[in-house]
C-alpha cells in the first residue's frame, strides 16, 4: 500500500468496487474480495489498471479458471490391530480387515476408497496374515522397536515408506467415508501441521493427512512413551477438518456395529 492507501495487488487478483473511482481501494469495508458481495470484482494488474478492463475481462467469472497442481499423496490402510472386540467364542482369532462386509472384506472396500480419492501407491499396516494383505496393497509391518506402540506404530511405518509427500491414512474398519475427505485434509494440511477429519460424533484423529517429513518427530513421540493419538496431533498442532454427516466415518468396533451397518 502506498502513501495515499492505494492497493499494489499481484497480478490477478481482484477488488472490490463501487465505481471506477473506488478502484484499488477497500469499499463498503471489503478489504478482502472473497467478503464483498457478488459483482464488485475487477482483475487488476496493478494499481494502475483498477477500475478497467483487463487482459480482456471486465467481469472475473468470464476470466479463465486458474489451474492449480491437486496435491499428490500415497493411502494407508491400518490393519494391525488386534481386532479384540471383534471376537467371541466362535472366532476367537479374527482379523478385522478381512472379514466379509458386504459382500467384500473391509480392505478391498478401503482400497477402492483410498484409490478412488487418488492415492498413488497403497500400503497396509499389518502385522498378521501378510499375504492376505498383500492382495490389496504393499504390506508394511510396525518395526520391532514400536510392536506394543498401537496404531501409531502403523502410522510411522506408512510415513517411512511413502513414495509421496504426504499420505492419507484410514483404518480399515472404518466405513461411510465422505467423497470429499481426501481432497478436503489435503487442502488443510501442510509439510509440518497433518489435518484429521471431524465429524458431530467427535474427532476421528486416524483419519488424517500427513506429510512423511512428521516421520522423524512421530519416531522421538513413540520412543518417549507417547501412545496417544490426539496428543500426537495436539504436539503437530494439527487442523480439524468438520464433516457435517453425524453418519460419516463410521467404525465397526464390535459385531453388534456389524450388525447395525451391514
Amino acid at each position: 500500500m502506498d502513501e495515499i492507501g492505494h492497493i499494489k495487488a499481484p497480478a490477478g487478483l481482484y477488488v472490490p468496487i463501487e465505481s471506477e473511482r473506488h478502484a484499488g481501494r477497500e469499499v463498503g469495508g471489503y478489504s478482502n474480495p472473497r467478503q464483498a458481495p457478488a459483482g464488485l470484482y475487477v482483475p487488476i494488474e496493478s494499481e494502475r489498471h483498477a477500475g478497467r478492463e483487463v487482459g480482456g475481462y471486465s467481469n472475473p467469472r468470464q476470466a479463465p479458471a486458474v489451474e492449480t497442481k491437486a496435491e499428490v499423496f500415497d493411502g494407508l490402510i491400518l490393519a494391525g490391530g488386534q481386532s479384540r472386540r471383534m471376537r467371541s467364542a466362535d472366532a476367537p482369532h479374527v482379523d478385522k480387515g478381512l472379514m466379509p462386509w458386504r459382500g467384500e472384506p473391509l480392505v478391498a472396500h478401503a482400497r477402492r476408497f483410498l484409490r478412488d480419492q487418488g492415492a498413488q501407491t497403497l500400503w497396509i499396516s499389518a502385522n498378521r496374515h501378510p499375504d492376505d494383505y498383500a492382495a490389496y496393497g504393499e504390506v508394511v509391518r510396525d518395526d520391532a522397536g514400536h510392536a506394543d506402540c498401537g496404531p501409531l506404530a502403523g502410522v510411522l511405518a506408512g510415513l517411512k515408506h511413502s513414495r509421496s509427500p504426504s499420505l492419507l491414512v484410514l483404518p480399515v474398519d472404518v466405513v461411510h467415508c465422505p467423497a470429499d475427505l481426501g481432497a478436503r485434509l489435503s487442502a488443510a494440511a501442510s509439510p509440518g501441521r497433518p489435518a484429521y477429519a471431524r465429524t458431530p460424533d467427535g474427532p476421528h484423529p486416524l483419519c488424517l493427512m500427513a506429510h512423511r517429513d512428521l516421520a522423524d518427530g512421530l519416531r522421538v513421540f513413540l520412543e518417549s512413551g507417547g501412545r496417544q493419538v490426539q496428543r500426537w496431533l495436539r504436539s503437530c498442532d494439527a487442523v480439524a477438518v468438520d464433516f457435517s454427516d453425524a453418519d460419516a466415518l463410521v467404525n465397526l468396533n464390535t459385531p453388534e456395529d456389524w450388525a447395525r451397518w451391514a
